[in-house]
């Protein structure tokens, strides 16, 4: 349900209903259950993607970095693949900031993974 739900926000930002899109996460991300932990990552991911795009940065940063902290424990139990596939499209989105602790971090941790 978690996954589908996740689908159904993305369809909404594609329609240009972005609050509804956020609404939708913050219901996937209270529906996650175990079994799902892998997908936390992905929904903080798309949740930081449209309040980036509302221009709330900090917020944004926030969820990217926890996404972060997510791939860096998927690294670490052996799931190096679903960790670069986590982190990768986070890095790709940013323009600027390639000087940031945090994102020198991403960067070395992509390099890790591939």
């Amino acid at each position: 349900m978690t996954y589908f739900t996740a689908l159904l926000a993305r369809a909404c930002e594609i329609a240009g209903q972005i609050e509804e899109a956020l609404t939708l996460l913050d219901d996937a991300l209270l529906m996650v259950k175990n079994g799902e932990g892998w997908f936390v990552a992905e929904l903080n991911r798309l949740k930081g993607q449209l309040l980036l795009r509302q221009g709330h940065i900090e917020t944004a940063e926030k969820l990217y970095r926890k996404a972060l902290s997510i791939a860096r424990l998927r690294r670490d139990q052996g799931q190096r693949a679903e960790a670069r596939d986590l982190l990768a499209p986070v890095y790709d989105w940013f323009t600027e900031g390639f000087t940031t602790a945090d994102f020198k971090e991403a960067k070395a941790l992509l390099d890790e993974l591939t």
